[in-house]
């Protein structure tokens, strides 16, 4: 008798406990949403080269088959070489934190931009930062204003602002990758497609394909400016690369927008 008086004290204290319970939820946090930095996989490296194969066109102009080659020191400094394919150098630059200079070989002229030139000739977010980003198909490690809009298995969307700029950025969570990323703007917008990611380091991905359009607001549907990476390739290194940019006294410094 005093067992079974046992077990049914004892049914009886699950059921009330039970109860209160149900009442009375324990507080739970709230689930966290991860932060785009931690969304997206960086590249590992402090000095990289990256050759790829380029397209380019505009309004007036179109080169289908030059290549270009890349010489990175990770948040200092991006050098760049074009080539025609029989080897002749037409155009190279070198993008720094503090802007941008570009050496045109048909024109033997030279031109120096700061961002905020930049900005004035081609609307766009520019800073080192954005045009890394867009290079590596990266997000920028700021501390600008960013929520996330969408999160699932299958992608989740960034939001950042930057000034007038709303840039939103289309993750693949499994390869934790920037698939997309679209900057809008009162100016025009700007979009950068990635596909074709594969694996050149262990633990790193880089995309084999990449494409940026920018348009003008005048002309929001025609791109004023495509550009295409593809057959990328990358090489890690250890020492400090070289990045050579001598100005021949000859060439002319220009202001204006470089023609091709």
């Amino acid at each position: 008798m005093m067992t079974k008086w046992c077990l049914r004290h004892r049914l009886w204290l699950l059921v009330w406990a039970y109860c209160l319970q149900a009442c009375f939820p324990v507080p739970q946090k709230a689930p966290r949403l991860c932060t785009g930095n931690c969304l997206v996989q960086a590249l590992d490296f402090e000095y990289l080269k990256i050759s790829a194969n380029i397209s380019y066109q505009d309004h007036a102009h179109r080169y289908s088959s030059a290549s270009i080659n890349f010489r990175i020191k990770r948040d200092s400094l991006i050098w760049f070489s074009v080539l025609m394919p029989w080897g002749i150098e037409i155009l190279r630059g070198v993008i720094t934190p503090a802007g941008i200079t570009l050496l045109s070989r048909m024109q033997h002229a030279y031109y120096v931009y700061d961002y905020a030139t930049l900005r004035a000739l081609y609307p766009g977010p520019w800073d080192y930062a954005m045009l890394q980003v867009l290079l590596l198909g990266e997000m920028a490690r700021t501390s600008l204003t960013q929520m996330v809009i969408k999160q699932n298995y299958r992608h989740v969307v960034v939001q950042q602002q930057r000034e007038e700029w709303t840039l939103t950025h289309f993750i693949n969570p499994s390869l934790k990758k920037v698939e997309k990323l679209i900057a809008t703007a009162m100016q025009g917008s700007l979009v950068a497609s990635y596909k074709q990611f594969k694996s050149c380091k262990e633990g790193d991905l880089l995309f084999r394909r990449a494409t940026l359009t920018w348009c003008c607001h005048t002309n929001p549907t025609q791109p004023a400016i495509t550009v295409t990476l593809k057959n990328m390739k990358a090489q890690w290194h250890k020492k400090p690369l070289h990045f050579p940019c001598f100005i021949p006294a000859k060439y002319e410094k220009k202001q204006e927008i470089l023609d091709f």
